[in-house]
């Protein structure tokens, strides 16, 4: 195989910056209240380890404390 057909097949920057941009257009326009639950989905399922690692944490520092309840709200 020569280099010239593979040269061919390349696209620069600005063509797939182009092309991203006319599939995300078209993806929008076509269903955008699915992507928009897509979307909102993705940033909830994000969210969900840091949560459960926050409030692990949470709960830790709650049973090495010295004093105060461990189940239930306390006041500070």
């Amino acid at each position: 195989m020569s280099g010239a057909p593979e040269r061919a097949l390349r696209i620069g920057v600005r063509e797939l910056r182009a092309s991203v941009a006319e599939a995300l257009s078209l993806i929008w326009r076509s269903a955008s209240a699915d992507v928009a639950r897509f979307l909102l989905l993705t940033l909830v399922s994000a969210a969900a380890p840091i949560a459960t690692a926050w409030l692990t944490k949470l709960v830790l520092d709650r049973l090495t404390a010295p004093h105060g309840a461990v189940g239930g709200w306390h006041s500070d």
